[in-house]
């Protein structure tokens, strides 16, 4: 038995049914260990919109974990976040019936 099926959750069965290990990625890339690269056309969570380590999100997400916030609490970020998606900007065009 290999290390993903000994320790790996069921719930990521999938992965294990790839024939390579990878190990970085770039917007539309999978790389292997030995370095080849695949198009990603499975394309999972936030990979689907911007891609791999997409360079204007990595520099925002940068940005804002140096900026000191605090993110597990009732804080003024949140507040900022959920005005940014605000209902009438994301959600009611999309006749989407979701919390953030």
């Amino acid at each position: 038995m290999n290390t993903f099926e000994a320790l790996e959750s069921n719930v990521r069965s999938y992965c294990r049914s790839f024939p390579v290990v990878f190990n970085k990625a770039k917007n539309d890339v999978l790389y292997t260990e030995a370095g080849e690269g695949y198009i990603d056309f499975f394309a999972g969570a936030g990979a689907l919109n911007y891609g791999h380590n997409n360079d204007f999100m990595s520099n925002l997400r940068s940005d804002h974990a140096r900026s000191g916030y605090v993110y597990d609490s009732k804080a003024g970020i949140h507040r900022v976040f959920f005005r940014a998606y605000s209902p009438e900007r994301i959600l009611q065009p999309k006749s989407l019936n979701y919390k953030l």
